[in-house]
């Protein structure tokens, strides 16, 4: 065979290669799609799928609550053009409870206790929390370490010391549970819950059900 045969054979195989992993991905994205629609539509919740081609945005709403969940590729200028995928998924349930305490939490990976830092460590780790949970920080003086197990942390802001404790009882056996990425900040107050999860896009039945079982055990 030919050197420019040989080559023509290569370039073939290359390309119905690619082809049929687009396709195979395709299909996968697809059955991916019905399958969420089937578990919507199975709970009576209404869902919402917007698609363009670097980005992916679900929503899905129920009486009382909305999640987003959304994808966008972005471009990294510092890496000579590389790209990657910036990812979040916010629910937030608008439900009144008067009897709802008020309280921030954020969850992340390890078991660092923030009572334990160095005291500039501290006050930097909780400047920067205190960023993301915003507002919902605001007036929340006491600041402790709720719990560190299963590999994950927890930092709660509360009115005062264990103001929270039934809340995050409530939380517990969720907040264990490995189908719920992390980080997460959770906000929340008698009028409003939200949930946070800045690096997650989330779009299976398994994934929305963890987020659901976090926040509707507060509502």
């Amino acid at each position: 065979m030919s050197d420019i045969a040989l080559s023509v054979c290569v370039v073939l195989g290359a390309a119905v290669l690619a082809g049929g992993l687009l396709l195979w991905s395709r299909r996968a994205a697809r059955g991916r799609e019905e399958e969420l629609a089937a578990y919507c539509r199975g709970r009576g919740y209404r869902l919402e799928v917007q698609k363009e081609p670097t980005a992916r945005r679900i929503t899905i709403e129920a009486d009382g609550w909305r999640l987003v969940s959304s994808r966008r590729a972005v471009q990294n200028e510092s890496s000579s053009g590389s790209s990657g995928w910036q990812c979040e998924t916010e629910w937030v349930c608008e439900a009144d409870n008067p009897l709802r305490q008020t309280f921030a939490l954020q969850v992340a990976r390890g078991t660092t206790d923030v009572g334990r830092l160095p005291e500039w460590l501290r006050e930097g780790a909780l400047r920067a929390l205190r960023i993301w949970l915003g507002t919902a920080a605001a007036g929340l003086s006491s600041i402790r370490t709720a719990f560190c197990e299963n590999g994950r942390c927890g930092t709660v802001f509360e009115m005062q010391a264990h103001a929270a404790d039934a809340s995050l009882e409530k939380l517990r056996a969720p907040l264990a549970g490995r189908s719920v990425s992390l980080p997460l900040y959770l906000e929340c107050s008698p009028s409003r819950i939200r949930l946070t999860m800045p690096e997650t896009a989330a779009g299976l039945p398994q994934e929305i059900e963890a987020i659901l079982s976090v926040g509707l055990a507060l509502r």
